[in-house]
């Protein structure tokens, strides 16, 4: 099945980015991703807010390039999440000391549902 994706141009950017974003919050993952009115020559995309997840990597602690990879190569489509501060300590010989009450992957990332991102695009 193709991708489709809703582009909209608002009136009032602002505005919108609020409502997406509190609507966005119905979903147990979701990501919102803005420009904070960056201008970039490259596109003129505002933000992308997407939601509702149709696969996701499982949570990683080694081997998580490896694991990025071959769920890149498998899904075949955007994917959305990111890199923790402690990725380091795979791709270097570096150690983190500091206390952490969270135990966040090394890395998480995870595809949408089709029909679930939404762009909004510069006035």
């Amino acid at each position: 099945m193709k991708r489709k994706i809703k582009v909209y141009t608002p009136e009032n950017i602002s505005l919108f980015k609020k409502k997406l974003f509190k609507w966005s919050n119905q979903f147990n993952i979701s990501i919102c991703l803005d420009s904070n009115n960056y201008n970039d020559r490259l596109g003129d995309l505002d933000a992308i807010v997407a939601t509702d997840v149709h696969s996701k990597l499982p949570f990683t602690k080694s081997n998580s390039l490896n694991k990025l990879e071959a769920y890149l190569k498998e899904t075949n489509d955007w994917l959305f999440g990111y890199f923790s501060y402690d990725l380091k300590n795979e791709l270097e010989d570096l150690k983190s000391n500091n206390y952490s009450e969270f135990d966040f992957p090394n890395l998480f990332f995870f595809s949408t549902k089709k029909n679930m991102d939404y762009q909004i695009k510069k006035c």
